[in-house]
């Protein structure tokens, strides 16, 4: 199975998304920040897959959390990751996975972090992606 995870991390960043602080999994060092210094960041986080047996695709669903600096903010920044990524068409990753569709199925959850108490706004993308790199890529 091909994780596409990094294709939507460098996506987001390529269009310079919160400054292009991307990330996979977790906040970078740095990332969040005390009261009164916060800053803009995403976190995308694997959910899981179904693979379809008899075609080679699988649905991979990614966790989106878009930190920002206000509530508002938070609600902007992942409307900005949503217009970059919802109904994006067929494309191929640098490693060569067809990408046929990504969705954003779930969105608009305004949450604060437990920790920081920075706002941000939570969300799922899915992504239809195949589970071979393409022959000649």
């Amino acid at each position: 199975m091909v994780d596409p995870l990094g294709t939507l991390i460098a996506e987001l960043k390529n269009a310079n998304v919160a400054g292009g602080r991307v990330r996979g999994g977790e906040p970078a060092p740095g990332d969040a920040k005390a009261a009164g210094s916060y800053q803009r960041f995403v976190v995308l986080v694997r959910l899981g897959f179904d693979r379809r047996h008899r075609a080679p695709i699988a649905f991979h669903r990614i966790a989106v959390r878009a930190y920002g600096v206000t509530f508002q903010d938070a609600a902007a920044l992942y409307g900005e990751i949503s217009d970059q990524l919802d109904n994006g068409g067929p494309r191929v990753s640098g490693s060569g996975v067809p990408i046929y569709q990504s969705l954003d199925v779930s969105g608009g959850n305004a949450e604060r972090d437990p920790d920081t108490k920075q706002p941000f706004e939570a969300g799922v993308i899915e992504l239809i992606a195949g589970t071979e790199v393409l022959a000649g890529s």
